[in-house]
């Protein structure tokens, strides 16, 4: 049995071997070489970049607006440590509240500073301590602040499928979930 030659068979050049007269039968928009992938690659890659810089622009505009306009925003808004606050008090994970010490310990952040913005956003009212007995030390979000979470990620969603160029978008999030599955199988195989 005579052994398979598999140097120089990428699925670009197999094309030349199918058949007798393979530019008969020749793939419209078919790579001529790996160079044009990677052509094809940096030019997804750098639509991207436009599109995504302008969205973090328009992101940063709005929450200016969002600051002049509301006191929650405002003080949320104030630094990206505050953000985080926003952003922790929205997740699940603490049911019965978070702590000083937990928050510190999640946004990684030393526990002095945590508990003072703590404080102050109790002050102001967007969170409140646990009445239940041996909890009082926990705070929760309040409704405003739980609506607000739920607001932002209706503006997120809606900022993404309003931008014209979603194509350029999708197309490199659809490129690079391909090229991790591959590097990833590949390096499950190098394991092997």
């Amino acid at each position: 049995m005579a052994k398979l030659d598999k140097t120089n068979k990428d699925f670009i050049g197999v094309h030349a071997t199918m058949l007798k007269h393979p530019d008969k039968y020749k793939i419209d928009y078919f790579p001529g070489n790996g160079e044009d992938l990677r052509f094809v690659r940096e030019q997804m890659v750098q639509r991207f970049k436009q599109t995504q810089m302008r969205f973090e622009l328009e992101m940063f505009w709005d929450k200016k607006q969002w600051s002049d306009d509301s006191d929650f925003w405002a003080w949320f808004g104030a630094s990206r440590e505050r953000t985080a606050l926003f952003h922790a008090f929205n997740l699940n994970e603490h049911p019965d509240g978070w702590s000083v010490s937990s928050m510190s310990n999640f946004i990684g952040r030393d526990r002095s500073s945590v508990s003072r913005e703590l404080t102050e956003c109790h002050s102001l009212g967007f969170i409140y301590r646990n009445q239940s007995e041996d909890k009082q030390r926990l705070y929760l979000p309040t409704e405003r602040l739980l609506n607000n979470g739920t607001w932002y990620c209706e503006y997120f969603v809606d900022k993404q499928l309003a931008m014209d160029d979603l194509a350029d978008r999708s197309l490199f999030f659809e490129y690079r979930k391909t090229e991790r599955q591959h590097l990833n199988t590949k390096k499950d195989n190098s394991k092997n």
